[in-house]
């Protein structure tokens, strides 16, 4: 099984066109394609894993403070946060 997750957005664009695509791909033009379209609604398919919301709802209400961790870029990151849950934690 291939992992998609982690080391960020050029990593990512790399695995997929390994994946399914011939060696000779152009990475930079689809790295550039992808933050395209991603940027239009970054949101769009973004939803938490499963059992993450339950997980910071039992830890909020066990007093405890939370805090975002990514290597995600501000363009990427400021949006999701507010689409996956809204004024609940942050």
């Amino acid at each position: 099984m291939i992992s998609f997750i982690g080391n960020g957005v050029p990593t990512l664009v790399r695995r997929c066109l390994d994946t399914v695509v011939a060696k000779d791909v152009d990475y930079d033009a689809a790295l550039t394609a992808f933050r395209k379209h991603y940027l239009a609604a970054p949101t769009a398919l973004s939803r938490p894993y499963e059992g993450v919301m339950e997980m910071l709802d039992g830890l909020t209400n066990e007093g405890f403070k939370l805090a975002v961790c990514t290597i995600e870029r501000d363009n990427y990151r400021g949006s999701k946060r507010c689409a996956t849950c809204p004024g609940r934690y942050w």
